[in-house]
């Protein structure tokens, strides 16, 4: 038998990392990273958008820490090809998605970070190594006394949600030449006066003081704390009840000192004895 020929042997060392975490594409047409103002009954659209170096990376986004706000839908929208512009050492597969959501009638004055994490999908891990992933939170912020209508929606019909009574409805929103006018769906109508406290007023006592129940303040005034201090200038939004409230001015000698938190169109100045 004729002896076998073999080459000289060679060895090359192989190193197995970990896949770097796709990152998050901000911009005003990608994922934005300035706080989004949402308003109740109107629907909120998000675009996220994701990017990997890894050209055959399979990603996906999920809500990281807590869940989304009440409502809320994240969903998967495409994966476009980069374009010839965009492609880099750290672009080369994006994909994109989107949160959808109403903001429900009691969620005015909801403020909280939505965040998200971008990882890459994998069906099997190395050594039990979870993926990397990367960490974007997004501000959220929804108006308070607002409220878009559905359509046909009437005005009576949010006067009930709130427990209060048409008169009251329609007398804030001066536009409206006819309480019985059918809206078109969309249209955004006042749910309440915007009320900017004084430092250490107690939400319990704004209540008593505009004849509202603490149930009204509730519902106008998302997560609101009844017992706890106000800031000053902090925002509320409430609906007086001239039949029930306090028939006296509380603060007729207002210190000249805390007139610019005040002046504005959201709150009525109190005038100044001394002048």
């Amino acid at each position: 038998m004729a002896p076998s020929a073999s080459s000289e042997q060679k060895c090359m060392q192989i190193r197995v990392e970990q896949e770097e975490a796709p990152h998050f594409v901000l911009g005003a047409q990608a994922t934005p990273d300035q706080q989004q103002m949402c308003t109740m009954g109107l629907v909120t659209k998000i675009n996220v958008k994701i990017a990997s170096a890894n050209c055959q990376a399979r990603m996906e986004v999920v809500a990281a820490a807590k869940a989304l706000p009440e409502g809320a839908v994240l969903s998967y929208v495409d994966a476009p090809s980069p374009s010839e512009g965009s492609l880099s050492a750290t672009v080369c597969r994006q994909a994109e998605f989107v949160i959808k959501w109403t903001p429900g009638y009691t969620q005015g004055g909801l403020k909280e970070d939505v965040c998200l994490e971008a990882r890459s999908v994998q069906n099997n891990t190395c050594n039990q190594i979870a993926p990397k992933s990367s960490k974007h939170c997004i501000p959220v912020f929804v108006q308070r006394c607002r409220y878009t209508m559905e359509f046909d929606q009437q005005l009576q019909e949010i006067a009930a949600l709130y427990d209060v009574d048409w008169m009251r409805m329609w007398s804030l929103n001066a536009a409206l030449l006819h309480p019985d006018y059918v809206l078109y769906g969309g249209q955004t109508v006042m749910v309440g006066h915007l009320y900017k406290a004084l430092a250490r007023e107690i939400p319990l006592a704004v209540a008593k003081r505009m004849g509202m129940t603490t149930e009204q303040l509730r519902k106008l005034n998302y997560g609101l704390d009844l017992e706890m201090e106000l800031l000053q200038g902090q925002e509320l939004c409430v609906v007086p009840n001239s039949c029930a409230g306090s028939p006296s001015r509380k603060y007729a000698n207002l210190a000249k000192s805390s007139l610019p938190f005040f002046i504005g169109s959201t709150a009525a100045v109190p005038a100044d004895s001394s002048a």
